[in-house]
This record gives structure tokens, sequence and C-alpha cells, in this order.
């Protein structure tokens, strides 16, 4: 240990996993994602804007969401929706702000697999088009955040 772990009581210790290094390096640029995403797109952009601006937030809803298109504003479908964004928001936007400590990145991580299970059933049930690049950025996300999480270090508080 050195001097400073010691002094705040934790232990720290270097990640021995070959490949994994540039892994922690991800850490910064993830903090953004999270944090933009959750409470740039989530909270202002899907939740906040429509009730500032209705028609400028119903044209933002709905290009970021094909699936929410043509849904009258503030119904009961899309009060629904802005309360699912207002959670993953704060999951995601949280998970940011806090994100050297473990549960952080679970909260996170699970806010993407619940966008991932909803968006799915949505384009099941309404059918959109051109939906693999909003997939193959939830799956990479999904990815990374697992990835960070399994290679998060460890500290024990004394």
């Amino acid at each position: 240990q050195d001097a400073t772990a010691r002094e705040i009581g934790h232990h720290s210790r270097p990640m021995h996993r070959p490949g994994f290094a540039a892994i922690g390096a991800m850490r910064g640029p993830l903090r953004i994602l999270l944090i933009g995403w959750g409470f740039g797109l989530d909270l202002f952009l899907l939740c906040a804007l429509p009730c500032i601006n209705v028609a400028v937030g119903i044209a933002v809803r709905d290009q970021v969401c094909p699936w929410m298109a043509g849904v009258p504003a503030f119904s009961v479908a899309h009060r629904q929706f802005m309360l699912c964004n207002l959670s993953f928001g704060i999951a995601r936007g949280l998970g940011g702000v806090f994100m050297d400590e473990t549960g952080a990145y679970c909260i996170a991580m699970l806010s993407y697999l619940a966008e991932a299970i909803v968006v799915v059933m949505e384009w099941r049930l309404h059918g959109v088009d051109q939906a693999l690049p909003a997939t193959a950025l939830l799956f990479a996300t999904l990815v990374a955040m697992l990835l960070c999480l399994s290679t998060a270090p460890k500290t024990k508080t004394q």
C-alpha cells in the first residue's frame, strides 16, 4: 500500500489482467457519455423540452424515438414515455456523477438494459425502419458498461 491509500483507509491494487488497462482510460469519456445522455438527452430533450416548447419538444422526440411519432403531446402514452426517460436519465446521469462507486455502474448499466428491453418491445409492436443504428448503440454502450464494471479498481474501506 502506498502512504496515500493508507491515510484515507483504502487498499488499492492495480489491475493485473493484460489488455484491460485501456478500459480504465475509458472512464473519462464514459463519464461524459453518461452525464450527457442521462441529463442532456433523457432529462432535458425528452422530458423538459416538451414542457418548455411543445412543438419543438415533440419534433425532437419524434426524430430521436421514431416509434413515438404521431403520439399526441402529453397523452397517456407520452406521459409514460416521459416517466421512463426521467428514470433512465436520473440513473444514467447519477451513474456518471458517482462513477467511482461500483453501485453507480450497476444502476447505469441496468438502465440501458431496461431501455433496450422497452425499445425492442416497441419495435416489435409498431415496427420501426432503420432500427439497426439505435440497436448497435445500445449494445455497444451496454458492453462498455459491463467491461468498465468488470475492471473497476477494487477498494476496501477499513
